[in-house]
């Protein structure tokens, strides 16, 4: 995740945790959706692979058919995404379980972190740690941040 000037805010703990039915649900939304899109793809894949005639045989026309829903799905989850994104959240890459709000430190930007079935957010990390890197909220003071057009990404 990474802080722009198309950033529209600086979350704290209690400001990321209001966000989180929405985001919850949306979350839930997108991992739902990918794996049934991972699993329904592999089944196409299955077909292609044991029967070379597929794409041109009798199957022709249901495999169109699930492409284009595949398709269609794919979009849906870049619309949960996008939907994430204006709330000022972003999926963890590599876990779709998991997002990450933009949050002040002292003098410094960094990332708090929430995954699907947590009550809230309960994690944060710098932005030069590993992106699994879990620091206890507990033991800094979240800000408000500087404002963000005139912020650079330190």
């Amino acid at each position: 995740m990474t802080t722009t000037a198309a950033a529209t805010r600086w979350f704290t703990p209690a400001k990321a945790d209001k966000t989180l039915p929405l985001v919850s649900a949306i979350v839930s939304d997108i991992k739902e959706l990918r794996e049934a899109v991972k699993l329904r793809q592999s089944r196409v894949d299955e077909v292609l692979m044991s029967r070379p005639d597929a794409s041109s045989g009798p199957y022709h026309e249901e495999l169109e058919a699930m492409r284009r829903s595949l398709d269609e799905d794919r979009r849906q989850i870049r619309a949960f995404i996008s939907e994430l994104t204006a709330i000022g959240a972003e999926i963890v890459e590599g876990d779709d379980s998991a997002v990450e709000f933009p949050a002040w430190v002292e003098d410094r930007a960094v990332r708090l972190r929430w995954s699907l079935n947590e009550p809230g957010v309960s994690s944060w990390r710098e932005l030069a740690d590993p992106i699994t890197t879990d620091r206890d909220i507990d033991s800094v003071l979240f800000g408000e941040g500087p404002d963000i057009a005139s912020y650079s990404g330190r």
